[in-house]
């Protein structure tokens, strides 16, 4: 794009013959360009058989071009030059006459060169205008294609090596961006990053590469989750995890507790073994969330501190095997605090801070101290939900076999 300078104050010092070092500048013609659009049409030339262009029409094609909002090396759009119906040698001729016309101009006034598409077109009737101009329109985000060793799912130890490929590209149609970042992060470490890889726009090659070693820290989560991302140029971001279980059993719990002033969900990772002799060892963590709730005059909400915390899970198996009872625990307690945001009609927003020293942690809004069943089979899951006067529960387990 030419900054600062309008293509119609550069088309008229060309037509004066004055240099371009002494060209004025318009902003007032770059303010008047129409928002950007799917395509638009222009009268480039001065008759049905003529090769000469229209100063104010190229000015108009050139703007469009010029502004294009594609990072630069990318793809700038398609230009369409038409002619009518005629004696076909003529009118070859003449498309590729206009052609060439239309690209020594168009050169002559915005760097364009080799990121415009050109095609040209005959035809029927009174169809319209003889050139039309397609707005390059990223709009997929990349495809992205993860794998891991050991693979995902698989049963780790502490200072076990996980390895993962990444590859994502950008290129499902002509006016992609490509690839600008590449990410691997430790959701269950608060998102800390693994790698972190950047890209120049439309660069080659189209697909990216990243390799990453994740290390299983010594005091593990329940659920070691690992996410892979990839955003192109025009910001469309796609992400795929993985988890890597620290027992045979894994799985996630949420539950959501709502009333009164609360809008809460807890999303708990658990993981647990069961040993030959039928005892279970399990461990689990809790992450919580809280939603704006609306009150009578107010629309509240709180955030919890410690808003992660490991709590203990009971997991009891029935007596012919064939289902689990998953119950996390009230227990290890700590001061947390609950800071609260209330926006009141007509009175503003108004703000609370409470610290609490309880022998239970967060968990204590929800019903879930009462367990969860679920079928003990790979992708087992259940639901549960009851209500208390002015209050509601829900309760939702998954559960998976880790691969050993």
């Amino acid at each position: 794009m030419i900054k600062g300078r309008s293509v119609l104050s550069i088309l008229a010092a060309l037509v004066a013959g004055a240099p371009l070092g002494l060209m004025a500048v318009s902003p007032a013609a770059l303010a008047q360009q129409p928002a950007q659009a799917a395509f638009s049409t222009y009268e480039l030339f001065a008759g049905p058989d003529s090769v000469d262009l229209d100063p104010g029409a190229l000015a108009r094609l050139a703007d469009a071009i010029g502004n294009a909002r594609v990072p630069d090396g990318c793809p700038v759009g398609k230009l369409r030059i038409r002619v009518a119906e005629g004696d076909p040698l003529f009118q070859e001729a003449l498309l590729a006459a206009r052609r060439d016309a239309t690209l020594a101009a168009l050169d002559r006034l915005v760097p364009v060169a080799g990121r415009l598409f050109v095609e040209t077109a005959i035809f029927g009737g009174n169809e319209g205008h003889d050139a039309v101009y397609d707005f390059p329109r990223d709009t997929a985000a990349p495809a992205l294609r993860a794998n891991s060793m050991p693979r995902k799912g698989s049963k780790v130890q502490p200072g076990r090596r996980i390895v993962v490929r990444i590859a994502a590209r950008d290129d499902a149609g002509p006016w992609e961006t490509g690839v600008k970042t590449i990410q691997l992060v430790a959701d269950s470490e608060a998102g800390r990053f693994i790698a972190s890889e950047n890209y120049e726009p439309c660069s080659d090659p189209k697909e990216k590469r990243v390799q990453a070693t994740y290390e299983v820290p010594a005091d593990p989560p329940p659920v070691v989750r690992l996410t892979a991302l990839a955003e192109d140029h025009s910001g469309h971001l796609v992400e795929e995890s993985a988890e890597f279980p620290t027992g045979d059993w894994y799985g996630t719990i949420t539950s959501t507790a709502k009333g009164n002033i609360y809008n809460d969900t807890a999303e708990i990772d658990f993981s647990f073994s069961v040993a030959a002799d039928g005892a279970i060892s399990a461990n689990g963590h809790a992450r919580m969330r809280s939603h704006p709730q609306p009150g009578p005059d107010c629309v509240y909400t709180r955030t919890i501190t410690p808003g992660e915390f490991d709590v203990e899970i009971e997991v009891e198996r029935d007596f012919l095997g064939n289902e689990f009872k998953i119950t996390p625990s009230r227990a290890g307690g700590a001061t947390y605090v609950h800071h609260y945001t209330g926006v009141c009609n007509g009175l503003g927003t108004r703000t609370d801070e409470q610290g609490y020293a309880q022998p239970y942690n967060a968990l204590a809004g929800h019903r879930i101290t009462g367990g969860i069943s679920v079928l003990a089979r790979d992708g087992a899951n259940n639901e549960a939900s009851h209500r208390e006067a002015d209050w509601a529960w829900t309760d939702a387990v998954v559960i998976h076999r880790a691969r050993q």
